[in-house]
C-alpha cells in the first residue's frame, strides 16, 4: 500500500471539529447512523466527558472518529466485564461515536512513527463483516492502533 491509501491516527482537536461533522453525515446518508440526525452534531460528537477523542484523516482530511468515554453507572459493558474477571468498573474502556466515511473503510492506519522500536506483529487490512459478532470477528490491527497513539 502506498502512503496514499494509509489513514493517519491523530488526537482530535476542537478546530477541526466541522469536519468530522462532514464525514458523520457521510456516514448519516450511507449508513443511516446515527439513527435521528443530531441537533447538534459537533456536540454530538464530542460527547460526555471522555478519556481520549481521535481522527483519522485521508489525504490531510478527517474520514474518521472515535472517543474514549468516562464510564457512566449505567453502561453494562464495564460492569459486566466486572463480575466476569474481577475487574475493577473504571478500569474498562468502551468506545464511543466511530464514525468512518464509507470512502476511507478498507484502509489500514499509517505506522506510527516512534523514536523507540515496538515489537510485535506487522499491522494488517482491516475487515468489516456485518454478520460477526463481537465473539466471533477476529482483532483488528485498527483497534489497537486507535488506542496506541494515545
Amino acid at each position: 500500500m502506498t502512503e496514499e491509501t494509509l489513514c493517519r491516527v491523530r488526537r482530535r482537536t476542537d478546530e477541526g471539529i466541522e469536519a468530522c461533522v462532514r464525514a458523520l453525515a457521510d456516514v448519516h446518508r450511507h449508513d443511516g447512523y446515527p439513527l435521528d440526525w443530531p441537533a447538534r452534531p459537533a456536540d454530538w460528537l464530542r460527547g460526555d466527558p471522555v478519556l481520549g477523542a481521535w481522527v483519522g484523516e485521508l489525504d490531510g482530511r478527517p474520514v474518521a472518529h472515535v472517543t474514549l468515554p468516562t464510564a457512566a453507572e449505567d453502561d453494562l459493558a464495564p460492569a459486566a466485564r466486572s463480575e466476569r474477571t474481577g475487574a475493577a468498573r473504571d478500569a474498562t474502556a468502551v468506545l464511543g461515536r466511530l464514525v468512518v466515511a464509507p470512502r476511507a473503510r478498507g484502509r489500514r492506519p499509517a505506522p506510527v512513527r516512534s523514536p523507540r522500536p515496538r515489537p510485535g506483529p506487522a499491522a494488517a487490512p482491516c475487515t468489516r463483516s456485518s454478520t460477526s459478532s463481537p465473539r466471533t470477528r477476529p482483532r483488528s490491527p485498527c483497534t489497537n492502533a486507535w488506542a496506541g497513539t494515545a
